[in-house]
């Protein structure tokens, strides 16, 4: 198995020798429309993936395995005062956990919607253009944080929840500027 040539006789220079900028962002849920504008922070999770090991006489060999875990995407919003993005996510779990009646779990699932969304997680390069999609398939919500009311609270204070989402699985798409479309960061 060839080796490649030494390290340091490669050009390892990048391109582009700019940093990525966390803060220009956009999250797009097609199921939860009024959580776009209100999105303050949101995760790329992370990847794992388990090994296997396969025995010799002398040491034991990693190998790669075959299964990927995906970490849960996090998004924190701050609620508005008529909570409809609060509610958005709470009736959607709520519909998938059906607490009262089966027949909550069959509206959901009826409704234009669906039971699951995907999510875009956008992210803008300096002039606030997509420059990178990352999408999370299937994407389901497993919790939604609960709210303090405090009358001791200034009028000020803006709650912030916090939704977790579960998925299959996400893909890179970079963004041609050139004309608008989206094509797999991996071509």
């Amino acid at each position: 198995m060839p080796l490649g040539p030494p390290i340091g006789i490669v050009q390892t220079n990048p391109e582009n020798v700019n940093f990525l900028a966390t803060h220009r962002f956009r999250v797009v849920v097609l199921r939860t429309p009024n959580l776009e504008y209100f999105c303050q922070e949101a995760n790329l999770p992370g990847i794992a993936m388990g090994n296997a090991i396969q025995p010799t006489p002398f040491i034991d060999l990693p190998i790669p395995g075959d299964k990927l875990s995906f970490q849960d995407f996090s998004m924190t919003f701050p609620v508005d005062e008529d909570m409809k993005n609060y509610k958005e996510i709470a009736n959607w779990i709520i519909g998938l956990g059906f607490p009262r009646q089966y027949g909550q779990y069959k509206d959901l699932e009826n409704n234009w919607a669906g039971l699951r969304s995907d999510i875009a997680l956008m992210i803008l390069d300096s002039n606030q253009n997509p420059q990178h999609t990352v999408t999370y398939r299937d994407a389901f919500p497993t919790g939604l944080s609960g709210l303090n009311f405090d009358v001791k609270a200034s009028d000020t204070t803006i709650p912030l929840a916090t939704a977790t989402f579960k998925y299959a699985f996400y893909d890179f798409d970079e963004v041609d500027q050139r004309n608008d479309t989206m094509t797999p960061a991996d071509q």
